[in-house]
């Protein structure tokens, strides 16, 4: 009966790992904006700065060797987003 336990008890703590990674997953993705809403994020700064396309175009360039942010991996896309945040008018 113990070794039966035991196993039991094994068991359901593997399976509550599980649901902590899954829940720690989970709340990740619900504070991390999908990529199309961080480009959004990202238009609205290049408006707050009062920068043309071109300048933001100019931009990514000089930072990221890339015209678009389209082109910007997700992470460079954040990281772009919180440059322009750091910025004033």
């Amino acid at each position: 009966m113990d070794k039966e336990l035991s196993r039991i008890l094994l068991v359901l703590e593997d399976i509550s790992a599980g649901i902590n990674r899954i829940e720690a997953q989970l709340e990740q993705k619900r504070q991390v904006p999908d990529r199309q809403e961080l480009r959004r994020l990202v238009s609205v700064e290049v408006r707050r700065l009062g920068w043309t396309k071109e300048q933001g175009s100019q931009v990514l360039k000089g930072l990221y060797s890339k015209s678009t942010t389209q082109a910007l991996t997700d992470t460079e896309l954040a990281n772009f987003l919180r440059y322009l945040i750091s910025l004033t008018p």
